[in-house]
């Protein structure tokens, strides 16, 4: 190609010397790179929706692991207090055992006593019995002795 000299002595652009095929190829090249900047931009774009997802996600994270931690508080007070009711009823069982225990001791007491009773009272049945064979003996010898008594005073 032979370079061409303006009427004012200057040479013409570069894109008016350079062929259409060539002008072309570089209209190409200059749409590659507004593409390139409106992908960039499109991408930045798509960045800066990804960053705001990112940060309402670490939200819910953290308002998640806030939850999340509360509930191992309630967790952990729920579990001592079942461990203060274990250690309450395992001294409840205790006082039970024992209360249970005195029961016994005093049934067999009273059990006792009440055998001593009635083995009391059964020899009072056999005092009262020899009593009253004596009482009957007296009463028989009473009266032989006032039929002897009153027969002999009879002439």
């Amino acid at each position: 190609q032979m370079s061409r000299k303006s009427s004012t002595g200057q040479m013409p652009p570069t894109s008016i010397m350079l062929s259409p095929v060539d002008r072309c190829e570089g209209d190409i090249e200059v749409l590659g790179s507004v593409l390139e900047v409106l992908g960039e931009e499109s991408e930045s774009k798509d960045v800066s929706h990804l960053l705001a997802q990112n940060r309402e996600l670490q939200a819910a994270l953290n308002a998640t692991l806030e939850e999340l931690k509360n509930v191992q508080i309630a967790v952990q007070d729920k579990h001592e207090v079942v461990e203060a009711q274990a250690l309450e009823i395992e001294d409840l069982r205790k006082k039970l055992n024992q209360a249970q225990e005195e029961i016994q001791k005093v049934k067999e007491e009273k059990q006792k006593e009440v055998r001593e009773k009635i083995k009391n009272m059964e020899e009072l049945n056999d005092k009262i019995e020899k009593i009253a064979d004596l009482r009957a003996e007296i009463f028989k010898l009473q009266e032989e002795f006032s039929k002897e008594h009153t027969y002999a005073n009879v002439p």
